[in-house]
């Protein structure tokens, strides 16, 4: 018997060396926690002197397993099987026929892993129990004896998508059982099981996706000088990557996408950026427009290689207010306006989206608070058109004559917002004082405008 005993612990370190020496690389998704019930069917044939007189046997059984989940790449686990066979004896023996009933407990170790797109998993097995051996012939009588089961088990997961939690197995399956302490009755077969778990752990590779934010702290930015919304801060913020980064960047764009200003920097973000509504080469921003900052962030090396992500990137907004700008000290101030729209070629409102009839109607409701502001100031309302074809005839025939329209229709809404009349003035200006050359047409959204002078 000790010699036996050796040999199954020789045939289990085989068999959890074998388990250790497979790749973590290749470790299935398919984890598993908590109960697990199923049933089997088993297919032996006698070992040693149990083949003198019994050719096969056949059976099945029941079993329960509980899985306790480990980190990658096992999990451990144990069992309770309770099975039954017929024993299918030789002619002219000792033995007319014999049935068994076997309850075991058994230990084992498992590792998942995927081979040509398959969920798999190695289980080897050591259950240990009792068999009662119900005999019938010259060996007539009943035995309890004790048995050891051996099982370098394999798994697989049929259908990944709709039974995950099922589990098919087969398992090459070695017993031996010591009879009243006499001999020893050794079996070698193999065993098919169905194995559904009731809990599943996620043990995918979680994917470190780092994020960066941007806070603007101001509204309204305005910078005209009246030391009121003068500038507005960014506030540049990373997640899940160090904050000594390799490099960042703040684009500032204009409404049309243009390029207005960029702060650049390596090393640790700054706590804030502040921007003071100048371009590049000095230009205002434009009043109650929209101009969008962009921070692109490049990891460290080692971020970068931790967590496959080159750069991360965050944006937010920034709205103008209106900017009045001073002309003449105490004497005449002016608003340029471009968030007025109007109907395509016309001077009404009839088909504005909705986003430009709410952007009309704030602009509009801005510029009286403004010009409320300088209530001894008269008004001039100036519109002005962008040059398309850059000739005297667009602009004689067609330009002066819509700005003009355009700029009564404003002077209209004006008075019914409460500015008298008597104080308002309006122009056609047409393709005049153009703010953006002809051959500039990123900028060309600039000429069509409003002008609101303001003059005492």
């Amino acid at each position: 018997m000790k010699f036996c005993i050796m040999h199954v612990k020789k045939l289990t370190a085989a068999v959890l060396a074998a388990a250790a020496c497979m790749s973590t690389g290749a470790f299935a998704e398919v984890r598993y926690k908590g109960l697990g019930v199923g049933g089997y069917f088993l297919h032996q044939f006698p070992l040693t002197n149990y083949a003198d007189y019994a050719k096969q046997s056949l059976g099945g059984g029941l079993t329960g397993e509980y899985t306790f989940a480990l980190d990658r790449p096992y999990d451990f686990g144990l069992s309770l099987r309770v099975d039954g066979s017929h024993v299918i004896p030789k002619k002219d023996t000792a033995l007319d026929k014999e049935n068994n009933i076997g309850a075991t407990g058994g230990i084992w170790l498992r590792a998942p892993f995927r081979l040509w797109n398959l969920e798999l998993a190695f289980q080897p097995e050591i259950a240990y129990g009792v068999v009662v051996r119900m005999a019938d012939g010259r060996a007539d009588g009943t035995y309890v004896d004790q048995q050891l089961v051996v099982t370098p088990g394999f798994r697989f997961v049929p259908f990944p998508e709709t039974l995950r939690p099922l589990e098919i197995e087969a398992a090459p399956l070695f017993s031996l059982a010591f009879e009243n302490h006499r001999h020893q009755l050794g079996q070698a077969g193999y065993r098919i099981a169905a194995v559904w778990h009731f809990g599943m752990r996620d043990t995918s590779p979680k994917q470190i996706v780092p994020a960066a934010g941007l806070q603007v702290i101001g509204s309204d930015l305005t910078p005209d000088g009246d030391n009121k919304n003068e500038t507005v801060a960014f506030v540049p913020t990373v997640e899940k990557i160090s904050k000594n980064v390799e490099s960042w960047k703040i684009d500032i764009t204009d409404p049309k996408g243009n390029l207005f200003r960029s702060y650049t920097g390596t090393g640790k973000l700054p706590k804030e950026v502040v921007w003071d509504g100048r371009s590049e080469t000095g230009e205002k921003v434009y009043s109650r427009n929209v101009y969008t900052a962009t921070l692109t962030v490049v990891p460290a090396a080692k971020d970068r290689e931790r967590t496959g992500c080159d750069s991360v990137q965050a944006a937010a907004d920034v709205m103008t207010g209106i900017l009045l700008q001073e002309i003449i000290p105490d004497h005449e101030w002016k608003m340029v306006i471009n968030t007025i729209y109007f109907d395509p070629d016309k001077a009404t409102f009839d088909n504005l989206s909705d986003v430009q009839r709410k952007d009309t109607i704030e602009t509009l409701d801005a510029v009286v608070e403004k010009i409320h502001e300088h209530p001894d100031a008269a008004v001039v309302i100036e519109g002005y058109a962008n040059n398309v074809s850059n000739t005297e005839a667009e602009n004689v025939n067609e330009l002066i004559p819509i700005s003009q329209a355009r700029a009564d229709v404003i002077l209209e809404e004006l008075a019914k917002r409460g500015i008298d009349r008597s104080i308002m003035s309006s122009a056609g200006l047409g393709g005049a004082k153009p703010l953006a050359e002809w051959n500039d047409r990123a900028n060309w959204w600039k000429n069509r405008r409003v002008e609101f002078v303001l003059k005492k």
